[in-house]
């Protein structure tokens, strides 16, 4: 994917394996869904600057961050952005290596609200209110 322009929004039933630099330019991706992963390798999002969420939904363990520079040059980084991770592991993952340097960033999943893509084509748009 990497230096993939067009890229907004992924999500990954199922992860094996990840390798450094993956997104690496993809300047427009901004959320991420990862059902089930191990681990993600150092450099996986890096200069990825839109990026600014990342859901991890791995029930039952926390995903091993190979390295501090995951999420360098992305909205994560620059504290403007969050990892959602799993209710019960929220504190885990806080103190887990590698992940306590976005401690601040990391969530629970029942914080997370998706964003529904909406595409408009039109010059003028009006919006009114229901008075009673």
């Amino acid at each position: 994917f990497k230096n993939c322009y067009s890229l907004r929004y992924l999500h990954f039933p199922k992860v094996n394996g990840t390798s450094s630099h993956t997104f690496q330019f993809c300047k427009n991706l901004e959320t991420v869904v990862l059902d089930s992963i191990t681990s993600i390798n150092d450099r996986f999002f890096i200069n990825t600057p839109s990026l600014r969420t990342v859901v991890i939904r791995q029930p039952d363990s926390i995903c091993t961050l190979g390295g501090g520079n995951v999420f360098q040059d992305t909205k994560i980084s620059l504290g403007e952005g969050f990892i959602y991770v799993p209710d019960t592991l929220v504190d885990g993952y806080k103190a887990a290596t590698n992940w306590v340097t976005y401690a601040d960033q990391i969530k629970p999943l029942s914080e997370y609200i998706p964003c529904t893509a909406i595409s408009l084509n039109a010059t003028e748009l009006t919006f009114t209110s229901k008075q009673d």
